[in-house]
């Protein structure tokens, strides 16, 4: 009895268009999968600036963060916590007064870490000149400074001195003994005339000041005191 052979197998055409289809599907299985990382940018000048020269300003720095668009020299954010680098050593003068991002304080609408490399950097709001704080973090952001020293901000009826964060916590560290930001504040209640006031008390609700003035940042640090140990000697009665 002759079997119609062609019912069980297909034609040798449909068997290589099966195969074709497999190995397709097998290099799309095996193609990578695209990661992306977040950026790192380095600011490469002291300078307070938003102009093309040739630089990497940390405003331009932060402006192509939150953008994600490179400014200048600086590279472009992604997705993500990018990441800005400050030479080790460097202090940066805020000096372009005004609002908005390109002027006064520097605003940080994305999730972001600024690192000072190494010995750390600084970051000065050059007093009441500028007249505003060193950053302002916008809500539901997330931002990490690390090895970083701010100072100088003055800002009149509003909150947030130094850093100004739009909602949720901030966290702290406490000052060491001996740190030089211990008492070196405003008062409450300022003896001269147009100089800002502190808060009358810290993120913790501890009442400002606890020494001769207030502390500077977001932590007031309380008064060690040091308790006498008393010993008590006795001879034993054999």
């Amino acid at each position: 009895m002759t079997r119609n052979t062609l019912s069980h197998f297909p034609f040798r055409g449909q068997r290589l268009a099966y195969a074709a289809i497999l190995l397709a599907g097998l290099a799309l299985s095996l193609s990578p999968v695209q990661v992306v990382h977040a950026a790192t940018i380095t600011v490469t000048t002291t300078a307070d600036e938003f102009v093309g020269d040739g630089d990497c300003a940390l405003r331009e720095a932060i402006i192509s963060a939150n953008t994600n668009t490179s400014f200048d020299t600086c590279t472009a954010g992604v997705t993500g916590m990018d990441t800005i680098h400050l030479p080790a050593g460097f202090t940066i003068t805020l000096t372009l007064v005004g609002t908005g991002p390109t002027a006064g304080d520097l605003d940080i609408n994305e999730d972001l870490a600024i690192v000072g490399l190494d010995s750390g950097a600084t970051v000065v709001a050059n007093g009441a000149a500028f007249g505003d704080r060193v950053f302002d973090i916008s809500a539901g952001v997330t931002a990490t400074l690390t090895n970083l020293t701010m100072t100088g901000a003055v800002i009149a009826g509003e909150n947030g001195g130094g850093i100004r964060v739009a909602a949720g916590a901030t966290l702290t560290r406490a000052l060491l003994n001996g740190s030089p930001a211990i008492d070196a504040g405003n008062d409450t209640d300022p003896p001269n005339p147009g100089t800002a006031a502190c808060e009358v008390a810290d993120q913790r609700s501890v009442a400002r000041p606890q020494g001769a003035a207030c502390d500077m940042g977001a932590y007031e640090a309380r008064p060690t005191i040091f308790l006498p140990m008393i010993f008590d000697t006795f001879t034993p009665t054999p």
